[in-house]
């Protein structure tokens, strides 16, 4: 066996094929929503794959970001074919990725890790587990008094901090609408206006906010509200403190790819595909 690694490009009908059999494999998403992906990664992202002949063996994705204005990347479905697992082909794929990384003058990397288990397997590439989010709820009425300029300014000023962006991903519009795209298969509400947008899913009572970007938290609150009718609405927001009941929890890990930027003691990941 004799495995190259490179980068893989639009324009590589048979090589991307190859890609969505291992997304499906290696993830179970249906072909509809292996399409959304497909249809837009490309283009918001550098796709990396290890091949064995002609054969794509295993694949990760390092989607174009930003964190604290400098060039990141969020690395995300990792997979490798099940006959070619446990052969050290993947370890070889996130070398080749941190390396072509730091060559292209990008500052950080950091990924999600689908399990308790591989947060070691990172660890030995040089991620840190400096990152964590929290989980807030809030209640229909507290939406509302928001959305009408009369909330509670610790939850104001806690908003404001995560709108400023500081210590978290920013995402641009491209990866948003592939990740729109993409959730939208699993049943995610999408909803938008001209000042903020969000990804919901509903279970009873409780609205899941899992993602969103605002400039005015007043404005979001007020278009949840005209698409929800839930009485509480749960919040994914930066770990970097406890507020109320908020609930902070590891929530992915981090590289720096420059030892001479400094690395944030927490990152907030929010968009994921995981």
């Amino acid at each position: 066996m004799s495995i190259t690694v490179k980068t893989v490009s639009v324009s590589d009908s048979k090589s991307i094929i190859q890609l969505k059999s291992l997304w499906i494999e290696a993830f179970g998403d249906n072909e509809n929503a292996t399409e959304a992906f497909f249809e837009r990664v490309f283009y918001c992202a550098d796709v990396f794959a290890a091949f064995d002949g002609s054969t794509v063996a295993s694949a990760l994705y390092l989607l174009r970001t930003e964190l604290n204005g400098k060039k990141a990347y969020y690395l995300c479905g990792a997979a490798t074919l099940k006959k070619y697992r446990k052969r050290g082909i993947m370890s070889c794929l996130i070398e080749y990725a941190l390396s072509a990384a730091k060559e292209k003058g990008y500052e950080y990397l950091l990924l999600l890790p689908a399990d308790e288990s591989l947060y070691s397997y990172y660890a030995r590439f040089g991620f840190k587990r400096k990152c964590r989010a929290a989980k807030i709820m809030l209640s229909r009425q507290e939406l509302l008094d928001i959305s009408n300029g009369k909330g509670k300014e610790h939850l104001l000023a806690m908003m404001r901090d995560f709108i400023n962006g500081q210590d978290s991903l920013i995402y641009d519009n491209k990866a948003v609408s592939l990740a729109a795209a993409y959730y939208r298969e699993f049943g995610t509400c999408v909803v938008s206006n001209e000042d903020s947008l969000a990804f919901f899913e509903e279970n009873g009572e409780v609205c899941s906010v899992i993602f969103f970007k605002c400039r005015d938290f007043a404005k979001l609150s007020l278009l949840l509200l005209n698409h929800s009718q839930c009485n509480s609405f749960e919040f994914v927001i930066p770990g970097n403190r406890k507020i109320g009941g908020s609930n902070v929890f590891e929530y992915g890990m981090i590289k720096p790819l420059n030892n001479k930027t400094p690395l944030p003691d927490n990152s907030f990941i929010g968009l994921t595909f995981e």
